[in-house]
């Protein structure tokens, strides 16, 4: 379950909460760490992004960029903190190449 909004034309933030149950079977003994065959994760994941690019789906020109983070704890089995970082950088050469070429980092 995510809610989200546009905080500025460029600017949005988010945030998440998701719950998972995982049962692992068909193993054995040995194949186990710590011997658990069942877990749980319960975790938000606040987000802020900026995008400026021209077109949401074949982006020609501009940045595209996310931070979020997924923290767990919030009962379940799992406790941590992930960070995860989207970056893209979108620039049209067709003007140079009289193509429609994107160059796209």
């Amino acid at each position: 379950m995510v809610s989200g909004k546009n905080l500025t034309r460029h600017i949005s933030a988010s945030l998440g909460y998701g719950y998972e149950k995982l049962h692992l079977s068909n193993l054995s003994k040995d194949d186990l760490i710590y011997n658990k065959t069942d877990s749980t994760k319960s975790y938000l994941k606040p987000a802020i992004g900026f995008d400026n690019t021209d077109d949401f789906l074949l982006p020609r020109e501009g940045i595209y960029s996310r931070l979020s983070f997924d923290y767990a704890g919030l009962g379940g089995d799992a406790d941590f903190l992930k960070t995860e970082f989207k970056f893209g950088v979108y620039y049209g050469l067709e003007e140079m190449t009289d193509y429609d070429l994107i160059l796209r980092y």
